[in-house]
């Protein structure tokens, strides 16, 4: 016999027998929201109710959230589903195409290890980031984009049309939902937002590139996955304890522990790399809050240098050569979209930096493509003052 301690610790739940079929076969509570329940819309599956003796349906292709699911996996549906036809999880993974499972797979057991060297960051990637995409659907999609974008490198030819496809559906799904609503996640989903910014940079870096397909120099302003890296500063300021003590807390720790060490070594020993880049400022910037603001990008230049080229045994790491982009004042970027030659010229200094970051795959290259761009976008006047970068990268304009 229950005391009554007991009885008054139990809860009350109202039972329900209005809730979705999908729910029902799950065993779970619905919260018989039409057309379509929460459970169901972060899974991305149709959502049924039982309507007497017959059975109203609510297709993915009328969803009202692109954060749900894509295109891709509705047109796929019918031809790449599990072949289950029973069982409590039929539903769920029925709806499910092969190829998306592909790549959550392909993500926890290849490319999560390759986006950072240390260890605690790989099982974050590995293993915390798809528990954050199964309740954040636009970091799920970004996850299978950059995915996506790592297996096209490996696969088969026959293979590669269909992963940029992927890649790409995936990527404008998350855009769609964080781009016209970025403001109010931060204030709510913080770590998700950071975990997206970073996810949308590697896609952006990673994709195949034409030849005058703009990466650094947005047609019309600062590129997203700029815009977005550099917005992480919002997110860390209004929120510290996230970055010490949340999912994100490796990333960050290893991220505190090399920047300490950048930050300690003195910046004179990279002088002999940016002293030509200096010198130019001096001579051609006369506005003195301009010059200063250059100044400032320089020496951190300065310093990242002295930190990777003062000591062979370093590897060059995304948490030491990255962070100057969101570092420098937003002035710079902002001349850096208006073409103006000193952001043009330093910038140029920045690729040799990043291209030490080769042996990674999703930046193998990075560097020629901004070296491509500034080239092209700086007065020819002024293009002898790349000569340095250019070689220290063994890049040539053809």
């Amino acid at each position: 016999m229950l005391n009554a301690s007991s009885t008054q610790g139990r809860r009350y739940h109202r039972k329900s027998r209005n809730g979705c079929m999908q729910c029902k076969k799950r065993k779970v509570k619905c919260d018989e929201r039409k057309p379509r329940c929460e459970k169901c819309e972060v899974y991305g599956v149709p959502c049924t109710y039982a309507t007497g003796s017959t059975t109203k349906t609510t297709s993915i292709s009328q969803r009202t959230s692109p954060e749900s699911s894509t295109e891709a996996w509705v047109q796929k549906a019918s031809e790449d589903t599990l072949g289950i036809e029973s069982g409590a999880g039929s539903t769920i993974l029925g709806a499910l195409p092969l190829f998306t499972l592909e790549l959550l797979h392909h993500w926890t057991t290849e490319t999560s290890r390759t986006l950072s060297a240390e260890p605690e960051v790989q099982k974050m990637w590995q293993e915390q980031a798809p528990k954050v995409g199964f309740t954040t659907p636009f970091v799920m999609h970004s996850i299978l984009a950059v995915s996506a974008l790592h297996l096209y490198r490996l696969c088969s030819a026959d293979r590669r049309q269909e992963c940029l496809e992927q890649a790409h559906t995936h990527h404008m799904a998350a855009m769609q939902v964080v781009a016209p609503n970025i403001s109010n996640l931060v204030e709510g989903q913080g770590a998700a937002v950071i975990m997206f910014s970073w996810l949308t940079c590697i896609y952006a870096c990673s994709r195949p590139h034409t030849q005058n397909d703009p990466l650094i120099l947005g047609e019309s302003g600062t590129p997203e996955w700029l815009t977005f890296l550099r917005g992480n500063k919002v997110v860390l300021e209004s929120s510290r304890h996230m970055s010490r003590h949340g999912v994100l807390a490796p990333v960050f720790n290893n991220g505190d522990r090399r920047s300490y060490v950048r930050r300690n070594t003195p910046a004179i020993d990279g002088e002999q790399y940016v002293w030509q880049v200096r010198e130019f400022i001096m001579e051609h910037v006369s506005n003195h809050s301009e010059r200063e603001m250059y100044i400032k990008a320089v020496d951190l230049l300065s310093q990242s240098f002295a930190f990777i080229m003062g000591d062979v045994s370093r590897a060059a790491d995304t948490t030491v050569v990255m962070p100057w982009l969101f570092e420098i004042p937003d002035g710079v970027v902002d001349c850096l979209q208006q073409k103006s030659p000193p952001a043009l010229i330093v910038f140029a200094y920045f690729c040799v930096l990043v291209k030490k970051l080769d042996w990674m795959w999703w930046l193998e290259g990075l560097s020629h493509k901004f070296m491509g761009e500034l080239f092209n976008a700086l007065d020819p006047e002024y293009r002898e003052w790349l000569r340095w970068p250019s070689e220290a990268i063994g890049w040539t304009c053809l």
